[in-house]
């Protein structure tokens, strides 16, 4: 209870009573948290330009210890991920399933500062040029087992490139099979979460 100081990510941000804005935010206990920030939706407000997904923040908001909204007080960007997008659609897409895959399994309730870690790991990966396909596979394979949903009964041909993921850093996998380990992947992420991803429907054609 009181002001909070941490880092986060933004996960998405929408606009209520027109002039406020809202951000849900994974932050780096690894809960997800929701934030108005009033006034956000001004040009001229102090949080202009700072309130967009795909960007980690530092965050000072004020938190009561209740459920819903808590106002936002303060944000710095630390990076914004629009500037590696650059109007790129592929790297949108895929960002857009990164954070869709984290909003639908991260809780405001449950703490698992891994999760955080994994976000952070992984997007710093794509950056560096880690292919996406397994990048994203391998988001989708620890989200499962840091949930607590990853059954390890895999295909033969696959086995050997699931258990380098579970065992090894991002940029240590060298799985030469990204489109069967990636379909696999999505596979096991709908069976779990009985979701079909909107934003997985535009990546698959471009991926």
């Amino acid at each position: 209870m009181g002001v909070k100081k941490e880092k986060g990510f933004i996960l998405k941000s929408f606009v209520i009573q027109e002039a406020d804005r809202v951000i849900t935010v994974l932050n780096e206990s690894g809960q997800k948290v929701s934030l108005i920030a009033k006034g956000g939706n001004r040009h001229k407000s102090k949080f202009a330009g700072k309130l967009e997904p795909f960007s980690f923040a530092n965050l000072n908001y004020f938190d009561s210890g209740k459920k819903g909204l808590k106002p936002l007080n303060e944000i710095e960007i630390t990076d914004n991920l629009q500037r590696w997008i650059k109007g790129d659609m592929k790297k949108f897409l895929t960002l857009s399933f990164l954070t869709e895959i984290a909003d639908n399994f991260v809780f405001e309730s449950e703490k698992n500062p891994k999760i955080f870690r994994l976000v952070n790991h992984v997007i710093l990966s794509m950056k560096e040029g880690k292919d996406f396909k397994l990048s994203l596979s391998y988001f989708i394979f620890w989200m499962l087992k840091l949930s607590g949903l990853l059954k390890e009964d895999f295909p033969e041909d696959l086995s050997s490139c699931v258990e380098e993921i579970l065992k090894n850093p991002l940029d240590k996998i060298d799985c030469q099979q990204n489109d069967a380990l990636f379909d696999f992947a999505v596979f096991l992420l709908k069976e779990n979460s009985g979701k079909d991803f909107n934003s997985y429907a535009m990546l698959k054609g471009i991926i």
